[in-house]
């Protein structure tokens, strides 16, 4: 499989995305303050997702670190058989290109399926909620 970055490469800037992560903790946090006090609290559950403590800012360095100690995603072959009239079928993992992710109110999200996306040669859109704006744009 053919893709810019070697596997290496892809997993030598997930650490470097883990590092700053803990390197902005202080000022991640200042801007989940920020999204925290602009809510209204009307739903409960949601404030929960919205919040950004130490315990959910570690959770997002160990999702890269985990992702860097998973092997590489691409080329893995699932399966390879021959038919009977000679036909190889070969079925191997693949990049799809670019994925959409829309979701609301969870900072940590946005660390997470970067990660994802990155680890298996994607590229990412992501569309958070409004109410955590300052949060994903800080991350």
């Amino acid at each position: 499989m053919n893709t810019l970055l070697t596997s290496e490469q892809r997993n030598n800037v997930l650490v470097t995305m883990a590092q700053l992560i803990a390197d902005e903790k202080a000022s991640i946090l200042s801007a989940n303050k920020m999204d925290m006090d602009a809510y209204d609290g009307s739903d409960l559950a949601m404030y929960d997702r919205l919040r950004v403590d130490d315990a959910k800012i570690d959770g997002m360095m160990l999702s890269l670190e985990q992702l860097v100690a998973d092997s590489d995603p691409i080329g893995k072959e699932l399966y390879h058989f021959t038919h009977d009239n000679g036909m190889e079928i070969v079925n191997k993992t693949a990049p799809f290109g670019a994925v959409l992710i829309i979701y609301e109110s969870r900072p940590d999200v946005t660390v997470e399926a970067a990660g994802i996306a990155f680890k298996s040669g994607n590229k990412i859109l992501l569309k958070g909620g409004k109410e955590s704006l300052n949060s994903n744009l800080k991350i």
